[in-house]
């Protein structure tokens, strides 16, 4: 049989792309423009509806890069398209990138009042909803002038480098006659490609719609696509009507709005897109300020935030935004710890304690319930260490043996009571490794499988010294001496005046964390010379490891910094150094 599948295929493509979407909007008539660049960031819509707009001409440039722009257009509707369909065609300048990553508008009416948005597929909107019932038509557009962006690297991601050069010019601003016939046969025909392009090239299915498609085809004329789109809309509703076959899954479509809160472009970019959402024991439940936080804390919960995928401007801003949240947050769980325990009372050195802990696991910790506050039954055994020959120490606490090696790397993790070890013979628990970041495209996103092939261990120390973390009330550290000879020792002290748990605890969601429950293997340092498999490395300084064990559970009152193994590394000279953490990549 003549397989002439690739020719329909492309006549589609043709016929939609030149003459069927080009017809969904007939005769015109131009609008009056006026505009009001705005001199900083985004205003509220009041403050812009009623600044002082000036004519502008349909062609002019508009809008510096991050810019934003207010479009006034009214105008009147020509008396011989009365009972006829009438839409407000505006074109920003779009350009043929994806829709969202380049000019877009928000469309108000003089009230204020949101109606929807403009981009590159949606740059008109019904005059019935503008003015239902009024011939003349005036409205808003806050246009904002995103820069098309291919790539995170470029001067175009802040506003610090972005320069004042318009990006835009504004291309159409049109009252047109609205052929519904035409947009509605544009839907089915892109429903029936798209079905057909997911099935099988040698299933019945897929030939049915494309004979389907081609009838219609034949039946448009392309000289008049208005007043033939019914008919060929005729010819694809078999196709629509037609279901899968009785042995296909039945899918049950649920819906799902997928926004890039910030990648190319800031968060307050974003707030635009979407526009188009106890009182206990005598201290007052913040639930404003709770409600604000936890949103912004979602709205930088993104995919593009996360990994470091977004321009410069996102990332410095973001810093400045958690930094403020956290530091809201620690005075909320303060002030709501103290206010249902009372203030931390001053441990006495030779007494009991008989302070409240917090348990937010969600399970029981040492007889305090889970999600509650109460006295611990008894406190958890306490962790002692060892010197191991040659470097290294064994971490004890009666449930848990961890042994560290000379490199601060975890080796095993015996489960004392159960008499097994976790990890697999010559495992490492610990160890960190840095792989070239240079994927085939989407920097910081891809992960392309050829990456593995190229790997960097960080496994080289300088220096290895058992601490205790620092006490979070106060900032100093507290370090148990340990002599050089291989001699047990209990630890003790490390106690912290606070009703809150250690920050590693806290991150976690739990509290009141026994000994020996969770080993905490996080980057803290860096260090320079790092063995690479198949050749030295030469680049920047890059993170080693910080293994953690709890030393203890919370006591009363009381939150316990965990036992920490610090591992730092030495630079070229031989110095060791203490490096912020930062993120690192291989050359």
């Amino acid at each position: 049989m003549h397989d002439d599948r690739i020719l329909t295929e492309q006549r589609l493509e043709r016929v939609l792309g030149e003459r069927i979407r080009p017809a969904v909007h007939g005769a015109a008539a131009p609008l009056q423009v006026a505009a009001w660049h705005v001199p900083g960031e985004p205003v509220p819509p009041a403050e812009g509806l009623a600044a002082k707009y000036q004519p502008f001409e349909v062609g002019t440039a508009w809008g510096r890069p991050w810019g934003t722009t207010g479009f006034s257009l009214s105008g009147q509707v020509p008396a011989e398209w009365a009972g006829r369909d009438v839409a407000a065609v505006i074109d920003l300048g779009f350009g043929d990138g994806w829709p969202g990553f380049a000019a877009e508008g928000l469309i108000y009416m003089p009230n204020g009042c949101p109606v929807r948005g403009l981009h590159r597929q949606q740059s008109s909107v019904r005059l019935e909803q503008l003015a239902p019932s009024a011939s003349a038509v005036r409205f808003f557009v806050e246009a904002a002038a995103n820069p098309s962006i291919s790539r995170p690297v470029t001067k175009l991601g802040d506003t610090l480098t972005a320069g004042d050069e318009p990006l835009y010019r504004l291309r159409r601003a049109d009252l047109a006659v609205f052929h519904a016939d035409v947009w509605e046969l544009i839907q089915d025909l892109e429903v029936l490609s798209q079905v057909m392009y997911e099935l099988p090239v040698d299933g019945p299915r897929r030939w049915e719609i494309l004979r389907a498609i081609e009838r219609a085809l034949d039946t448009l004329s392309l000289d008049d696509v208005p007043g033939t789109a019914a008919a060929a809309r005729g010819e694809l509703a078999p196709a629509l009507a037609t279901p899968a076959h009785a042995s296909a899954h039945l899918v049950s479509a649920a819906g799902h709005a997928h926004i890039d809160s910030a990648w190319l472009w800031p968060l307050r970019e974003t707030v635009r897109k979407v526009a188009t959402a106890a009182v206990r024991a005598g201290h007052p439940y913040p639930y404003q300020q709770l409600d604000r936080l936890w949103k912004t804390v979602l709205l930088h919960q993104f995919h593009d935030i996360l990994p470091g995928s977004s321009i410069a401007w996102v990332h410095r801003q973001a810093r400045a935004t958690y930094a403020a949240v956290a530091g809201e947050l620690e005075e909320i769980i303060a002030g709501a710890q103290q206010a249902l325990a009372g203030p931390p009372a001053t441990p006495d050195p030779g007494g009991p304690d008989d302070g409240i802990v917090f348990n937010a696991a969600l399970f029981e910790r040492h007889g305090v319930p889970a999600m509650a506050a109460g006295r611990p039954a008894a406190p958890p055994p306490a962790v002692t260490a060892q010197h191991r020959p040659g470097g290294g120490f064994d971490l004890d606490n009666g449930l848990l043996r961890v042994i560290i090696d000379e490199r601060g790397l975890v080796t095993s993790v015996t489960d004392l009571a159960a008499a097994r070890e976790a990890l697999a013979p010559g495992g490492r628990a610990n160890l960190l490794q840095l792989h070239p970041d240079l994927p085939n495209d989407w920097d910081a996103w891809d992960v392309d499988r050829f990456y593995r092939n190229t790997v960097t261990d960080l496994a080289d120390v300088a220096e290895l010294e058992l601490v205790e973390a620092e006490d979070p009330g106060r900032g100093d550290p507290v370090r148990p001496r340990l002599p050089p000879d291989p001699r047990q020792h209990q630890l003790g002290g490390g106690q912290v005046r606070d009703l809150r748990p250690s920050l590693p605890a806290r991150r976690r969601g739990r509290l009141g964390r026994g000994a020996g429950q969770r080993l905490d293997l996080r980057p803290r340092r860096h260090q320079r010379g790092a063995r690479r498999r198949r050749h030295h490395h030469h680049g920047p300084a890059v993170p080693a490891a910080r293994a953690e064990l709890p030393r203890s559970g919370h006591r009363p009152g009381r939150a316990h910094a965990p036992l920490r193994v610090r591992a730092r590394s030495r630079d070229r000279r031989g110095d060791p150094r203490g490096l912020p953490h930062q993120p690192a990549r291989a050359p």
